[in-house]
């Protein structure tokens, strides 16, 4: 299952992110769902060169969402409402974690390039999401990483 939620938070901006912000990507790729996330695989983004990577391995890849706004404020409740939804909602229906591993590269890769390690929402303030353990330093061998 791939799926991001990316957003550089300003505790210090006014202007906050709504979920418009995500939808509209403000400098970012636009979101896209579902196979439209292969509509990004050359573009110089961490889904892409994941995306990249990933092509002809063995590893059945489900795209659900990527959601990506510039830099602001913090994110509105009910951006991160829906967006945490789709995602948490496609984990559910998918079950990824239950399926046959075709390959121990695919789960590392997943964990690694999960950019959610935390995010700053109106009225929660700063909070680790939960969403996996990130290895730490180099990317698993095979991965592009440039």
């Amino acid at each position: 299952m791939v799926a991001g939620f990316q957003h550089e938070t300003n505790t210090f901006a006014t202007t906050p992110a709504p979920y418009e912000s995500f939808v509209n990507g403000e400098g970012f790729p636009a979101l896209r769902r579902g196979e439209a996330l292969y509509e990004l695989e050359r573009v110089n983004i961490a889904i892409g060169g994941f995306l990249t990577a990933m092509r002809g391995h063995p590893c059945q890849i489900v795209p659900v969402i990527w959601a990506v706004a510039c830099s602001s404020g913090r994110v509105t409740r009910d951006a991160y409402e829906r967006i945490r939804g789709e995602i948490l909602d496609a984990a559910r229906t998918a079950h990824p974690d239950q399926k046959e591993r075709q390959s121990r590269i695919c789960d590392r890769a997943v964990d690694w390039t999960d950019p959610a390690e935390a995010v700053t929402v109106a009225g929660f303030g700063a909070r680790r999401t939960g969403w996996g353990d990130r290895p730490q330093g180099r990317p698993p061998s095979g991965l592009a990483t440039g």
